[in-house]
């Protein structure tokens, strides 16, 4: 997860990869330089699944998620954002398609945007 000013929506973002019901998983978290209050936010939690990296320089996301990937132990690498929320099955879902079909190599999930104030714009779906 690459993070840069997501105070307001880290904690939600957080919980939610936490609840997941595939258990298994490191959540490596990388600031990019965030100027109000991330960092301090991410260091509140105490689980060992989190492993963060703060910057202190503005690398940009591609950066970031390179680094991320260059730090991960494990096999797969699932991607999010500091103001995204997953679903409770989302690892569980997206593994047990992996494992059913070996020779895919990426998976997707649909998603829901929302307004600032919580009002859902839309959904995009997956096929």
């Amino acid at each position: 997860m690459s993070v840069r000013n997501t105070q307001s929506t880290l904690d939600r973002a957080i919980r939610s990869i936490l609840a997941q019901t595939y258990s298994n998983f490191e959540l490596i978290i990388l600031d990019d330089g965030s100027t109000d209050g991330t960092t301090e936010a991410v260091r509140q939690w105490r689980d060992p699944r989190i492993r963060f990296f703060a910057g202190s320089s503005q690398k940009g996301l591609a950066a970031r998620l390179n680094e991320g990937v260059a730090r991960a132990r494990g096999r797969f690498i699932a991607r999010m954002d500091g103001d995204d929320f997953s679903y409770p099955e989302r690892f569980e879902r997206q593994m047990a398609f992996l494992a059913a079909h070996p020779a895919v190599d990426l998976v997707g999930a649909g998603a829901i945007a929302f307004r600032s104030s919580g009002t859902p714009i839309g959904a995009f779906r997956v096929a």
